[in-house]
């Protein structure tokens, strides 16, 4: 792990420099082995000594995302939200194939074709400006929702590794054998930086549990409240899940 063997490393090199230092002696005076000895060992005890072994729990975020209750209601609200611009996006299209069609009436050339061309250029225009503006309003809104989301599952991991004295929490997927039948399964298999983990350093049950009874708390005393509070430290998430 680099952590670790970044430490390792560090007290390496304190090792090895004071034992170069032991090893040229002040000229004139004869060195004490045991001194030296003693000098080059101290530091090393005493920094080994400050290494609390790590303690690593894993959790896997993309089941975390998928069960939070949060997620799951931004995500039918977006859903519901992009229906209706869908909608408007369609009622645009639809006149701008009824101009298409009025324009077709008409010679090419003639007075009411050229009018019918320019109407029929506008409505294009004014329906790909509104398509690409709702795509860049729903691209920020979604990029906001998941720093939120994300944000919440951090406050909570956070406060659980906290409270179980954890060092490091890390990202996991499942154990299971990976199919060739989906090429996109096999690359992220691939990708993934932990290869195996052990079910019992798994935390991501009690991450779901603890993060959705916080949210349901939250949501009722956003409810009770008859005006939005100061702003203040959040609340400390509810135990759940498990120990």
């Amino acid at each position: 792990m680099p952590i670790p063997s970044r430490a390792a490393a560090l007290v390496g090199l304190g090792l090895v420099g004071m034992l170069g230092l032991a090893a040229r002696p002040m000229l004139g005076q004869q060195a004490d082995s045991k001194v030296q000895r003693t000098d080059a060992g101290q530091p090393a005890r005493a920094t080994a000594a400050t290494l609390a072994p790590a303690v690593i729990a894993g959790v896997d975020m993309e089941r975390i995302i998928n069960e939070y209750d949060r997620y799951k209601e931004s995500s039918e609200k977006f859903k519901a939200e992009a229906l209706q611009k869908q909608k408007e996006l369609e009622v645009m299209l639809a006149e701008a194939k009824r101009l298409a069609e009025q324009r077709d009436q008409f010679g090419v050339g003639t007075p009411d074709y050229q009018k019918y061309s320019d109407l029929l250029a506008d409505a294009q225009a004014k329906f790909e400006a509104q398509k690409q503006k709702v795509a860049a309003d729903f691209t920020i809104r979604e990029s906001n929702a998941v720093a939120e989301i994300y944000n919440d599952i951090r406050y909570v991991v956070d406060y659980m590794a906290k409270q179980k004295g954890i060092s490091f929490v890390i990202q996991i997927g499942n154990n299971e054998k990976v199919s060739g039948e989906n090429p996109n399964d096999v690359m992220a298999a691939v990708a993934r930086n932990v290869v195996y983990h052990d079910p019992s350093a798994d935390i991501t049950d009690q991450v779901i549990a603890t993060l959705n009874a916080f949210h349901s708390r939250r949501k009722a005393q956003q409810g009770a409240a008859p005006a939005p509070a100061p702003a203040a430290a959040p609340a400390q998430p509810p135990a759940g899940g498990g120990n």
